[in-house]
């Protein structure tokens, strides 16, 4: 629907959304984040146990006097509050495995409930479109232009939660060429042949999950079954192995493989913030503003950066490639 907002936006802005619109629009809100808390329900589930790990460590250190596992555990939780995620570099053996499996973890459960989280967001848009037909209905022109504005947040908010499954890195690459050799969905000695199915998800670009239902096969109903992909990317043969129901990013068979490989795409793109830009300039060399640093793939999520004003900073993608953190500061996302 197209609305004739005639008076000018400047003139709208001087105007306040009145008392019974805003009350509504709280409402709506209210709703809207009552569905994001709802939504979030198994990221938090995830911190709180992460957390309460942490802090358990912490008492037990407390109870027996230990100052190097105190200190440990109290910087883990510190470190959390700072920045939301572990940076992964503890000294405590345990609190290290913690970090490890949260770090892991963290991704994947975040692109599972993002579903829900755009649901979310296109109720509240259109519980924001109804509120501006209504007003635009009614003559409200300057009401409406305040609502649409809202409107236009949510819609920015979507298109950045909605954005394709795949790489994301700031300058054109050809595509990878990746075929599905052989997939195996198996429980002992049965089996199934599901090569066809992964090749047909994963060329449309979706994620799946190791259990009958995305499989459309079970081979031996209530038993454990484990999924095997052997495929080829680029000329190499490689092999993916999941338990039953664990989750299967497409972008996993065209994303980075290795750290050569994470090398080779990161070089020539270049990541912004809200206040600086990457540029990896080579596949050792990084700048920022006027400071460069070399920089050290480790792993296909994770690299390490040493500035040349002394510091060292570790930063960590998500689990799509689509932004990068610095563990402690920002996040950024790729230049296009």
């Amino acid at each position: 629907m197209t609305f004739l907002l005639s008076p000018c936006l400047a003139q709208a802005e001087a105007k306040k959304l009145t008392p019974a619109v805003e009350m509504e629009l709280d409402y709506v809100r209210s709703l809207a984040e009552d569905l994001r808390t709802k939504a979030k329900a198994p990221l938090t589930e995830l911190e709180d146990k992460y957390r309460g790990a942490v802090e358990k460590i912490r008492d037990e250190a407390k109870a027996a006097n230990n100052a190097a596992n105190l200190l440990e555990a109290e910087a883990a939780l510190e470190e959390l509050a700072k920045s939301g995620t572990p940076d992964g570099e503890s000294a405590h053996a345990g609190i290290a495995r913690l970090e490890k499996i949260y770090l892991e973890q963290r991704p994947k459960v975040a692109e599972q409930i993002r579903p829900a989280l755009v649901k979310a967001e296109q109720s509240f848009g259109q519980d924001l479109q109804r509120m501006v037909e209504e007003q635009t209905k009614k003559g409200e022109i300057e009401q409406a232009i305040l609502l649409k504005k809202e409107m236009d947040g949510v819609a920015g908010r979507l298109k950045s939660m909605q954005q394709a499954f795949g790489l994301a890195a700031g300058r054109s690459r050809p595509p990878s060429k990746v075929t599905i050799l052989k997939a195996t969905f198996a429980s002992g000695d049965q089996s199934a042949d599901v090569t066809r199915k992964i090749a047909e998800l994963v060329a449309n670009g979706r994620d799946f999950s190791a259990s009958p239902k995305d499989m459309g096969v079970d081979p031996k109903p209530y038993h454990r079954k484990h999924l095997k992909i052997s495929y080829e990317k680029d000329g190499i043969k490689r092999e993916q192995h999941r338990g039953e129901n664990e989750t299967v990013l497409a972008v996993s068979f065209t994303g980075p493989q290795d750290g050569k490989e994470l090398a080779a795409w990161l070089t020539g793109s270049t990541w912004k913030s809200e206040t600086r830009e990457l540029f990896f300039k080579s596949a050792s060399d990084v700048k920022v503003k006027d400071v460069t640093g070399k920089w050290q793939p480790d792993g296909i999520y994770f690299f390490n950066v040493e500035w040349s004003a002394g510091n060292k900073k570790r930063y960590q993608f998500n689990w799509h490639w689509t932004e990068l953190r610095e563990h402690g500061g920002e996040k950024f996302v790729p230049v296009n």
